[in-house]
């Protein structure tokens, strides 16, 4: 068996792994938890997350490995491999957002139902939060600028192309607001079939700053 196919079959099972976990996931959000219940839908919100942070990581490294494995003759489907993948990646990480937030409201609503005193949310643990958020949208954009540097290798230097105004809201490393960002950014620019990958990728350097461009700065210099 040639390794490429091996590899897709890998990404495959890892793709319907994470869409398992993202329809377990909108399941859960879409239920209506009984009070006696509360604690067991905490676990499985926590469970959930967990495994939909292990898939996303495990899809991001195989289809770098299918994207490898294809070579550069093969442009369109490496394109379409990282199009989908970053798709998937994308709602899984929506899906693991909103059960980090469904948990808490039942943790709360657990507290107040037993009598305990309402307490402030942990700030060591919306650090936590980010630090998890800045690794999954960092292992995503180092993953896209590695492909797209490999394709365009042989072509001009990326930031000599003049581009159209286009306005979006811009991105400067609050991963609260990287979801924000992508919708607007997806929706403009990344689904445009009138633009091609050099200029795609150009708006998204033009619309970063701060940390996020400090970050893309370092990945064009290794």
């Amino acid at each position: 068996m040639p390794a490429s196919s091996y590899l897709k079959g890998v990404r495959t099972r890892y793709r319907n792994c994470l869409q398992v976990e993202i329809k377990s996931g909108l399941s859960i959000l879409q239920t209506e938890v009984p009070l006696p219940e509360h604690q067991q839908y905490v676990f499985k919100s926590s469970k959930c997350v967990e495994k939909l942070k292990l898939y996303v990581n495990k899809l991001e490294v195989q289809s770098s490995k299918v994207a490898d494995a294809l070579g550069e003759e093969e442009t369109e489907e490496i394109e379409k491999v990282v199009e989908e993948d970053c798709q998937l990646c994308s709602a899984a990480t929506d899906c693991y957002l909103e059960l980090e937030q469904y948990k808490e409201r039942l943790v709360e609503f657990i507290k107040q139902e037993s009598g305990e005193k309402h307490e402030k949310i942990d700030p060591i643990q919306i650090v936590e939060l980010q630090r998890e958020m800045k690794d999954i949208v960092e292992t995503q954009m180092k993953q896209q600028n590695e492909i797209l540097i490999r394709q365009q290798m042989k072509e001009n230097d990326e930031s000599s192309v003049k581009l159209p105004k286009i306005d979006i809201i811009s991105f400067y490393g609050d991963k609260i607001k990287w979801i924000e960002f992508w919708d607007s950014f997806e929706s403009t620019i990344h689904k445009n079939k009138k633009l091609s990958k050099v200029e795609k990728f150009n708006y998204l350097k033009s619309k970063i700053g701060g940390e996020a461009k400090q970050a893309i700065s370092g990945l064009n210099s290794d």
